[in-house]
């Protein structure tokens, strides 16, 4: 079985991302990444940012199962690592066995074929969490709960667990229509309470 134009798109731009100074952002506007079909471009581009933003985490997850050092693998390695991670942590609509089959496929591409027992066995282990225990981008020692200083921190225990939570979510993108009866700079008021990670766009 080949490994999906997305996934081979979006393990491209991430090793390029861990090696050089390349820009994730840039690389979705390739040649290369616009020749997919919309609907591979939107899976390449879930995939690509949602391990960029959710390293942290799938790192943690990863490490627990290997009986390695986890910086000891090859950047190929941890790449694959991590993409069959996320999709199978976060992107409950893809197959569990497509997202552990085409990580292994990806690694034997890569010609780190060595590697593909340890990758399939490692992603095996890796289950969805349940309900009442989410994922967050952090590891557990930076929240105050861990570390004893919760009387200090003005934001209370709450906000600080809701604080990762918000940081690492995927941004919204917010449109609004210029009229002639707004004002190009007034202010939009949402509807709703925002991160400041969304996006607003005038157009």
């Amino acid at each position: 079985m080949s490994v999906s134009a997305a996934r081979s798109v979006a393990f491209d731009l991430l090793l390029r991302v861990e090696t050089t100074e390349a820009y994730a952002t840039e690389l979705l506007h390739s040649a290369r990444a616009a020749a997919l079909s919309p609907v591979d471009h939107g899976l390449a581009t879930e995939i690509a940012m949602g391990v960029l933003r959710w390293r942290c985490a799938l790192d943690d997850r990863i490490a627990a199962h290997l009986d390695k050092p986890f910086r000891k693998l090859d950047v190929e390695v941890i790449t694959a690592l991590r993409m069959g991670a996320y999709q199978l942590l976060f992107l409950d609509r893809i197959p569990r066995h497509a997202a552990i089959h085409e990580s292994v496929e990806l690694i034997k591409k890569a010609r780190k074929r060595s590697a593909a027992g340890m990758v399939n066995a490692v992603l095996r282990k890796i289950n969805p969490p349940a309900a009442s225990s989410p994922i967050t981008a952090h590891p557990d020692w930076i929240y105050p709960g861990h570390i004893g200083i919760v009387t200090v921190v003005p934001l209370g225990y709450p906000k600080m667990i809701e604080v990762p939570s918000r940081r690492s979510r995927q941004p919204l993108t917010l449109l609004r229509r210029r009229t002639p009866e707004i004002e190009p700079l007034e202010p939009l008021a949402p509807s709703r309470d925002l991160s400041p990670a969304d996006i607003f766009m005038r157009i």
